[in-house]
């Protein structure tokens, strides 16, 4: 699977929210300040079902099924699947 990695150090994360529904868990949040180029290539990303990786200090996110959302020019809105609730040793990341 392609994965996408966002390194969350330097954004500002809002209105982070998780649920639970048939699918699985579902995390949600806003980002900013994003750039154009980052924003083009989390879009593009979602648009052909790559996995976001969402790297926190201690522990990364892994989001599929992302759907990308800006909602104005300097932030965006990422949701998606959660992957599995691992932490990144666990995975073996960094590879």
């Amino acid at each position: 699977m392609f994965v996408i990695d966002l390194n969350c150090e330097g954004y500002e994360i809002k209105a982070g929210s998780i649920g639970h529904g048939h699918d699985g868990f579902m995390f949600r949040c806003t980002i900013r300040p994003v750039s154009e180029d980052v924003w083009s290539g989390l879009n593009a990303a979602a648009q052909i079902g790559s996995a976001v990786r969402l790297v926190f200090p201690e522990r990364p996110l892994v989001l599929e099924r992302v759907e990308v959302v800006r909602i104005d020019h300097a932030g965006i809105r990422i949701a998606g699947r959660v992957l599995d609730g691992q932490t990144a040793k666990e995975n073996g990341w960094p590879p």
